[in-house]
Order: C-alpha cells, then structure tokens, then sequence
C-alpha cells in the first residue's frame, strides 16, 4: 500500500467524512475543512490509531510529526492498557479525565511576559514572540504548564482543582539541529492544596507522577531512566560547606532558580580569571594621613583590605563549590543514597515494575524550567538521540503568586512530549 500523504489520503482511507465524522465525534462539515486545512492537533491521536490498526502507512506531515519521514513501517498500535474505563475512552487524554482531571483549552497565543519572567533564560531564547496592533507582547505558547495556571487564576476558584490539557507548544530551535519547532503535550496540573498539609503534598507529587509513568509503560516503553532533583533539597546543603557568605547567599538563591552547578561554577571561574588579585595593602608605600584623588590614605587601604579579602573568598568559594561537587557526585553513584525527598515517587515507580538501576538521584541536574521550586523529575530513554527526556514534572509552588494570585498556591505537575513517546515506542 503506498503512503498517505494528505489528510484527504487519510480521510477516504479510514472510510470517508461520515465515517471520519464519528470517529472523532464532530460534523461532516469539519472533516471537509480538515480536507483543505489538515487536522487539527486534538485529532491526531485518534486518527494515529485508528490507522495503525488499518496497518496504513502515514506520512509525518498529516499528523504533525507523530511519524518519522526516514521509516517506512506504519505506525506501531499503541498498547491496549491505554484503553482505560470503557470502550470509548481509548486515548491517553481520556485516562487523564477517567483519573479525575479536567480537560482544559488554552489558547496558543499568550501574553509573553509570565514566559519571560518565570522560564528561566534558556528558554527566553526559545521563544517566537511578536507584539498585535494594540502594542500587547504575545507569544506562541512555549509549553502548558503556565497557560493553565493563568486559566486557573482567570477563573478566580479555591481549593484544589486537576487540569489535563493536550495542545501544540512551540520553541525556537537553532537552524540545522533537526529538532522540531512545534511538539505536542501531554499533561496533567494540580493546583492548590493546604500548604501545611505535608501527607497532602507527598501524596500529590506521587500522584502527578504515577499518572505519567502509567501512560508511559502502557505505551510500551520500558527502556528509561527516571531522574530526580530537588533544588530547594539542595539548597539546604550549601550550610555545610565554608563559603563566604556573599557567595552562600548567591548560590542558594540560583539553585533555587534551577540553574545547574556546572552554570554555577562557570560563573565563579570566569570571575576569578578576569578579577587580578589587588596589591597587598600592606606593601603599599603611603601613610593612612596622605590625601590621593580626593582619598585618604585610610580609604584606600580599607578599600585594598577589602578587595583582597574578595579575591581570597572567590579563591575558597571555588575550591569549595569544587569539594561540594565531588561530595554530590558521590551521592549520585550510590543507589542506597536516593534521597528521602523522592521517596513517595521511587515507591510509586517500585510498584509499577521499575528497577531500582533505572532510578537515578541527579543532583547537579539544572532544570530547564525555572519556575520550578522543589521537587522535579525527568524521564530519560538513553536508546533515543541525545538521551532525550520523553516527560519531566514538578513542584512550582510560587508560580501562581508571581502571576497575579493574592497568595503562594501550592502546585504540581508533569507533561509528556507525545512525538518523542511516539519514537520511543
């Protein structure tokens, strides 16, 4: 059977616009549009399915690149487990809604400061931004994660609520990289919990991460890694080491802020190259009484003291930031070490037959997303290009605040990238 090409290819294959028609639950006026225009992200799962089992080979472009160009197999049927519930509910949104979640549409234009303030500036790089004839900066919706705390916001509600979205995110990438600009998501939010409620927090952060790591299994991927971090965990250690206290304050606040330690010790190495040590303020030959440029001589030897003690402090951060490297480093190599923050989610990964080599206590991991708080983890399949991570989650229990909601409001959640599920499976 040759290729289908087109969405009409895809249309007559499966049986016309009627039976298209009810397949995806819409009208026959649709599905001619979807003629001219190609499908639209929402349908591609069904439709990807449904051909599938007709064992009809689909071009990459008809469904927005849940099929590579290169193979000429038809798209593999995803596992059976996926069907959940009833009959009906055979997709992985649909599992998502039968758990209790919300289906939420976000609409792919945003207001691009809420992006550009809280994704960290990695991902300030990667976004297609533009501004509309009333002077309003937009954006292309980079990922999902904030446009449904804004929904949440918008709707002004209490109290804990679950959001489950499906939608097309975009992000610039380097001309020549072969990495798409458009993906899909997959993903779950639980917005709003009782911040002292420490069983509660345990038992959402597990729960996010379950519902992710079922839809991953089920689609039949087994060879991954699971990596955890928590950055305010991390933090915590900084107290342990001998760093000046100017250093002690900027490191906690940027691991806070996600950034990696190898960023971090990037930062502190460059500084100490560029920044000559000063003159020793005792070799220096004038008097504390002796007036230079407008100086005292007291001024100015307080100002050397001071800048040799700067010089000397960058020279014991490093060493220091060297030692706590080493320290983690360790840690990360021992499996008896993962740490006791990420054990409600190791429990959950146990019981739905991971291996213990396939969890991995990644404490140098800076995380992408900066409006990450705490907990985050990442879901690795070392098979694919570049170690690509098909899903990551976590805790962002401040983002609401910094968006507009008049208190912090605990949240949590995790995505998965659909196309690169697609490939994995």
């Amino acid at each position: 059977m040759s290729r289908l090409t087109t969405a009409t290819d895809v249309i007559d294959a499966l049986g016309g616009t009627q039976a298209v028609a009810r397949l995806l639950n819409v009208g026959a006026s649709a599905v001619s549009n979807y003629r001219r225009l190609g499908f639209p992200a929402r349908a591609y799962y069904k439709l990807s399915l449904a051909c599938a089992q007709k064992r009809l080979d689909v071009a990459e472009a008809v469904f927005g690149g849940l099929q590579s160009l290169e193979t000429a197999q038809p798209l593999r049927p995803p596992s059976r487990q996926l069907r959940t519930g009833t009959q009906e509910a055979d997709g992985m949104l649909a599992q998502f809604i039968e758990s209790g979640y919300e289906p939420v549409t976000l609409s792919i234009l945003q207001p691009s400061s809420p992006f550009i303030d809280r994704m960290g500036p990695e991902m300030q790089r990667r976004l297609f931004t533009f501004t509309d004839p009333a002077g309003e900066p937009l954006c292309l919706r980079p990922d999902l994660t904030i446009p449904t705390a804004l929904e949440h916001l918008r709707r002004g509600i209490g109290g804990a609520n679950r959001y489950c979205y499906q939608g097309t995110a975009f992000r610039y990438q380097p001309r020549g990289s072969g990495k798409p600009e458009e993906f899909t998501q997959l993903g779950i939010e639980i917005i709003g919990e009782t911040m002292s409620d420490t069983h509660q927090k345990d038992a959402n952060e597990a729960e996010v991460f379950e519902q992710i790591l079922k839809i991953i299994i089920a689609a039949g991927v087994s060879r991954f890694e699971i990596v955890f971090n928590d950055s305010s965990h991390l933090a915590d250690n900084v107290n342990e080491y001998d760093f000046s206290e100017a250093f002690k304050s900027q490191l906690k606040r940027r691991l806070l802020q996600s950034d990696s330690l190898d960023d971090i010790q990037q930062t502190l190495t460059t500084r100490a190259q560029n920044e000559a040590p000063p003159p020793n303020p005792l070799r220096m030959n004038f008097e504390e009484t002796d007036n230079i440029i407008g100086r005292s001589g007291a001024e100015i030897m307080a100002r050397l003291e001071r800048k040799q003690q700067e010089s000397q402090n960058n020279a014991n951060d490093l060493k220091e930031l060297n030692r706590m490297r080493v320290d983690l480093e360790k840690q990360s190599e021992g499996k008896a070490d993962l740490p006791d923050f990420a054990r409600p989610l190791i429990q959950q990964a146990i019981a739905v037959g991971c291996h213990e080599d396939q969890l991995v206590y990644a404490p140098n991991l800076g995380q992408k997303m900066a409006y990450y708080t705490g907990l985050f983890f990442e879901i690795h399949v070392p098979a694919l290009q570049e170690k690509r991570v098909i899903a990551s989650g976590g805790r962002y229990d401040d983002l609401l605040f910094s968006l507009g909601a008049s208190q912090p409001v605990p949240a949590i959640g995790g995505a998965i990238a659909l196309e690169r599920l697609q490939e994995a499976m």
